[in-house]
């Protein structure tokens, strides 16, 4: 079942603290699945003992701004398509990203992300189309991998983005 039109709005979270040593895929701060036109805005993340500040899976027309997201294990902002849907109206805008942990993945290696749009989680060729605009974001200290990534996705516009300390920007 999907959900429809949620917003999540001007709240602080906090859920631990955020190792390089610990692989721990619950305790994310935000995560939802199959969410259509939903918003995420306004939203502060001190601290997260998760994998993601901010992680959604397979949504449809969404909308994530406005945040202000630190000190998470593997990325600030994750949307992975596993459904192979098409994915339209797609917005990461005004968002304040700072400090992946340099978090070391077992089979995978050390992963972090500010923003990762992604068409599936290990860069799989899939025959979706996400259409993504991506802007106006502030990311910094993204060590170990990339500021803003985009395995597998497609029809991404990425404009008037800050990255700094990362090891790849885009």
């Amino acid at each position: 079942a999907h959900a429809h039109n949620i917003r999540l709005h001007d709240l602080v979270l906090s859920n631990g603290t955020a190792t390089s040593s610990t692989v721990n895929f619950t305790n994310n701060a935000v995560y939802g699945s199959y969410c259509d036109y939903c918003e995420i805005d306004h939203i502060t993340v001190t601290s997260t003992s998760g994998l993601y500040a901010i992680a959604m899976v397979n949504p449809s027309h969404l909308r994530v701004s406005d945040n202000s997201l630190q000190n998470f294990g593997n990325a600030g902002i994750m949307v992975l398509d596993n459904s192979n849907a098409q994915i339209q109206d797609f917005i990461i805008k005004n968002n304040v990203v700072n400090g992946c942990v340099n978090l070391t993945t077992p089979g995978i290696g050390i992963t972090c992300y500010g923003i990762s749009v992604a068409g599936s989680a290990d860069s799989t060729p899939v025959t979706n189309t996400i259409h993504a605009d991506i802007f106006d974001n502030y990311i910094t200290n993204i060590g170990g991998w990339t500021c803003i990534d985009s395995h597998g996705a497609l029809a991404l516009k990425i404009d008037h983005n800050y990255c700094l300390n990362s090891y790849f920007g885009i």
